[in-house]
């Protein structure tokens, strides 16, 4: 606590932060008797809820000190009503972003954000913390290489992000993952001794809460969908523990052993309707009403058609190719399209 009042906190912050963490005794009343409410403690400050909270404090307070000076090397957005806005910086607990128009701008803002979260906080970044991603096309570097390092694809809370918009990679990694589950669980010694009902639901359990984490993000793409119901299709098939008839090819016993597999698919459910309708679900989330000066807002403002418009007269109309901006609004409109037709 004197640490953390030494650093600019004020005592009635500390002070809420102790007692949400401590969960005193509470006594619940019912007419004359008095119930005591037990196990409400949660344990230390660190490693628990208040941790993020704490680690909160720093960032938002470095945040309103240094935004007016931010704002030259932020991204700007011009709204409807004509309001000029800037996105420079957001966080996740104490996970930071920056966005600018090229990369020196991004890691200008990043750099001015470690300065003083180590003049104040003594806090500083990871060496493995620092990387950048550029739209595809664009070739400006950076800053430093070797204390920036550029890559084609940016892993953001679990999501990675590609250059041009794609979700191939992000898709890639969470189908290795979903196989690794898979082989680890479903398909383990002792689970595949239980009955089909049984391995189906463990199937459920185990594998799909991955691409439920994945998959809300990503653009609806029939491609990847393709890929990922065959996905589905061969861990159910194994699930079958079908065996060859006799005198059946094995060209004839995988046929047979498909479509088994498919059609116990179709009646659970594909997963690629799955990810179409968390895709849609999504959408519908981040339009909903709220503070017109979220990021979430803004991205939403960013995906409309009259930005997409405006930056088509700004790029002499070339919206069509993966380097121009414009691509990945495009292709997000054109999968959610897609996903409500198929739902």
């Amino acid at each position: 606590m004197l640490w953390l009042s030494d650093n600019g906190v004020p005592w009635g912050l500390v002070t809420a932060a102790i007692r949400h963490q401590a969960c005193p005794l509470i006594f619940m009343n019912a007419c004359a008797a008095k119930a005591p409410v037990r196990n409400r403690c949660i344990g230390g400050l660190t490693g628990s809820r208040v941790a993020g909270m704490l680690a909160r404090i720093p960032v938002e307070s470095t945040f309103i000190e240094r935004a007016h000076i931010w704002r030259r090397w932020g991204f700007p957005l011009s709204t409807d009503t004509g309001d000029r806005v800037v996105l420079c910086c957001a966080s996740y607990v104490d996970n930071c972003f920056a966005v600018s128009t090229n990369p020196a701008g991004a890691i200008c803002i990043l750099e001015d954000l470690e300065s003083v979260l180590k003049d104040k906080w003594r806090l500083i970044m990871k060496p493995s913390s620092r990387s950048y991603v550029e739209a595809r096309g664009g070739n400006r570097g950076s800053l430093n290489e070797e204390k920036w390092p550029r890559h084609d694809t940016f892993n953001v809370l679990g999501h990675w992000l590609q250059d041009n918009g794609s979700v191939r990679s992000c898709w890639a990694r969470t189908r290795q993952q979903m196989w690794g589950a898979f082989w680890a669980n479903v398909s383990a010694a002792g689970s595949m001794k239980l009955p089909l009902l049984l391995r189906m639901k463990l199937l459920l359990r185990a594998v799909v809460p991955i691409l439920d984490f994945k998959c809300s993000r990503w653009p609806p793409q029939l491609q990847i969908a393709n890929e990922l119901d065959a996905v589905q299709r061969k861990m159910v098939a194994i699930l079958l523990r079908l065996t060859p008839e006799n005198g059946e090819t094995c060209v004839q016993f995988r046929r047979r052993r498909g479509r088994a597999a498919r059609e116990l698919c179709l009646q659970g459910g594909l997963w690629s309707r799955r990810w179409f309708r968390r895709a849609v679900a999504w959408d519908d989330h981040s339009r909903r009403e709220r503070n017109s000066f979220t990021w979430a807002a803004k991205l939403v403002e960013y995906r409309a058609a009259a930005f997409l418009a405006s930056r088509r007269a700004v790029h002499n109309g070339r919206t069509a190719t993966r380097s121009q901006p414009g691509f990945v609004c495009r292709r997000w409109h054109d999968g959610i399209t897609v996903a409500r037709m198929a739902d």
